[in-house]
């Protein structure tokens, strides 16, 4: 499963990553799965000097305390690697946020586990 996001502006209100399958189809997240990221890549311009890759876990547009799970700053414009097998709350995907107007893009990789609600034993979502 591959992970992308591209923005010209994503530093007024955090956008959501987008999910392709194999053959470069749009996959949705369901509300029993749960995406588990293997690795991040994340570029910016200049202008933008710091970018994060987040996790809104009680939906309500303000990141708590724990949401972050990637990013960048103090001069930097790349981040690279890890998080790998950091798994966000069941039906979420990731979201992307910077502290100026200007391209960010991230790339990576993920996987979907199935029916990981309690009581139910998860299992590899195969596409």
């Amino acid at each position: 499963m591959r992970v992308e996001f591209y923005s010209a502006d994503c530093s007024a209100a955090s956008a959501p990553v987008i999910l392709y399958d194999e053959n470069g189809a749009v996959v949705t997240l369901g509300s029993n799965e749960q995406l588990l990221i293997d690795s991040l890549c994340m570029f910016a311009v200049a202008a933008v000097t710091s970018a994060q890759v987040l996790e809104d876990r009680d939906a309500d547009g303000d990141y708590d305390a724990g949401c972050l799970i990637a990013g960048f700053g103090n001069g930097s414009s790349v981040f690279e690697g890890g998080p790998e097998g950091f798994a966000l709350k069941q039906g979420f995907l990731p979201e992307v946020k910077a502290a100026a107007a200007g391209i960010v893009m991230v790339t990576g990789s993920a996987h979907i586990i199935e029916g990981s609600t309690a009581g139910v034993k998860p299992s590899w979502k195969l596409d």
